[in-house]
């Protein structure tokens, strides 16, 4: 017999508890790690707070607190267990997963080839 351990990711979290979702669903599979990042536009602005998933060292999605607009590059740092590592990403197709207290953004988002400043 083999016990295992499993945490829901804080976007199963929230969307299990609003009923968005089951814990089979989309995000099961995911790893995600905090990140810091900014609009890369806008570099004078402070740094955001967010969570970023990666499958193996494929970027995949953010979940953010503010909207941000398709088509956005944005660059940071993704922490991890292992490793904490710059990024530079840009902001495809979203939409805002509602919370009692204000909505959460999910997005999906494309490895830009350019390096981070």
């Amino acid at each position: 017999m083999t016990l295992t351990e499993r945490i829901p990711t804080p976007s199963e979290w929230m969307a299990e508890k609003m009923g968005i979702i089951s814990p089979t669903s989309q995000f099961a599979a995911r790893n995600w790690a905090a990140m810091l990042y900014r609009i890369k536009e806008k570099q004078e602005h402070p740094d955001e707070v967010g969570l970023i998933t990666m499958t193996g060292d494929r970027l995949e999605a953010v979940l953010t607190f503010k909207p941000i607009p398709e088509g956005t590059s944005i660059q940071g740092r993704f922490f991890t267990r292992r490793r904490s590592e710059d990024f530079l990403v840009c902001i495809g197709p979203g939409r805002a997963l509602q919370s009692p207290v204000s909505p959460i953004y999910l997005y999906e988002v494309t490895p830009v080839a350019e390096k981070p400043d």
